[in-house]
């Protein structure tokens, strides 16, 4: 089925280009739901079903409280699932492990260490073979990479946040982990280091032999469909996907021109339509708790 006029280009009416290419499924969500326990249970993430195929760069969207950072714990292994299963490549999820690299909302660096010790450090404990001075070659080519090459020596308190956010992803493409986990990488930073990240990101992603599989958390829409192949939205009510999008345009993507598209600001606009849904919703339930906490004003920025 084609699009129709004024539509965005859903999953279920449009076929996606990482389907035809037969990716396999490099992460698999099955039916998985996360509650906190305790006296009051809280039910976080309810039946969660989700594939993301070997290269593909999926965003996940959602109006605050919706369970995004939860989910991306969950596949990170940082937490373990209620109910339902999680897989990478076909096996199911027990802990962390080196095939997923984690970037943080908040920059995550030791403050004793530097720089280049922080990238050392992590692929020690990935358990790089190499002498010290080898690793520290690795770091300061993955520097360099960032545009932080003169400040391999700095400590993280010396060096501004967008600098200390270049470490952290310069860290986890050093330790090379086929899937990527991002939660909010670059919501702590200015608008204009948010571009330059955006673009240091995706130039990264595609330097060398394999493609790196992504899956980034933003409360950005902007950012989400700029960087993504998909973009999946999150309900606030359920907990559950709401939505999937295909991102039809193709890469490299120009930032200027692509916002000013017709495609791009009907994909944009389909896509806040289901926050708006989302809130009504919620009222219409009587969940005030739950509207109170998904305030749309942050995800529009």
């Amino acid at each position: 089925m084609g699009r129709l006029p004024g539509r965005p280009f859903a999953i279920s009416e449009v076929h996606n280009n990482m389907d035809a290419i037969s990716f396999p499924e490099n992460i698999t969500l099955k039916n998985v739901s996360f509650s906190y326990g305790g006296a009051e249970n809280t039910d976080v993430l309810g039946d969660i079903t989700l594939s993301v195929r070997k290269g593909e760069f999926v965003s996940i969207v959602g109006p605050s409280g919706c369970g995004k950072s939860t989910l991306l714990s969950l596949v990170a292994g940082l937490n373990r699932p209620t109910g339902g299963s999680i897989a990478i490549d076909g096996v199911p999820v027990s802990g962390p492990g080196r095939d997923r690299g984690v970037v943080f909302q908040h920059y995550s660096l030791f403050p004793w260490m530097t720089a280049r010790a922080n990238i050392v450090f992590a692929l020690q404990q990935a358990r790089e073979r190499g002498s010290h001075r080898e690793l520290a070659k690795t770091a300061d080519r993955y520097l360099e990479l960032v545009g932080l090459k003169e400040a391999a020596d700095k400590f993280p308190c010396h060096l501004s946040g967008g600098m200390q956010q270049r470490v952290a992803i310069a860290r986890a493409f050093a330790v090379d982990s086929p899937i990527l986990l991002m939660d909010e990488p670059f919501s702590a930073v200015d608008t204009r280091n948010r571009v330059a990240l955006q673009e240091l990101l995706l130039k990264l992603r595609d330097n060398g032999s394999d493609r790196k599989t992504v899956l980034f958390i933003t409360h950005d829409i902007d950012e989400a469909i700029i960087l993504a192949d998909r973009v999946v939205v999150l309900s606030s009510l359920t907990g559950s996907v709401r939505e999937q999008f295909k991102v039809p345009f193709s890469r490299p993507r120009h930032r200027t021109p692509l916002l000013k598209s017709p495609d791009y600001v009907t994909l944009r606009n389909g896509i806040i339509d289901l926050f708006h849904k989302d809130e009504s919703e919620i009222l219409a339930a009587g969940d005030t708790d739950a509207f109170e906490a998904s305030a749309i004003g942050g995800v529009l920025s």
